[in-house]
């Protein structure tokens, strides 16, 4: 997927660019907290990825061109 938003703000257009990245950060989140009781380091390492996660879809969301530009550069967030 493209980390690229689109130049409209629109918000029913960021919905569709960000929803990937919320709806994995939701999912991570929940698997971490169940997985704290039991294994505490895979339980940080998923709610570590809801962050990432997150930070990911509100850089899209606000649209910080700096910050995509030098994702997309690198290949990497």
């Amino acid at each position: 997927m493209s980390t690229s938003a689109p130049e409209s703000r629109s918000p029913s257009v960021f919905r569709v660019y960000t929803a990937p990245y919320f709806e994995l950060a939701l999912r991570y989140f929940e698997e971490g907290r169940g997985l704290i009781e039991r294994d505490l380091p895979q339980a940080c390492g998923k709610l570590y990825g809801a962050v990432e996660e997150a930070v990911k879809g509100l850089v899209v969301h606000f649209n910080l061109r700096d910050i995509i530009e030098s994702a997309e550069k690198s290949g990497e967030w």
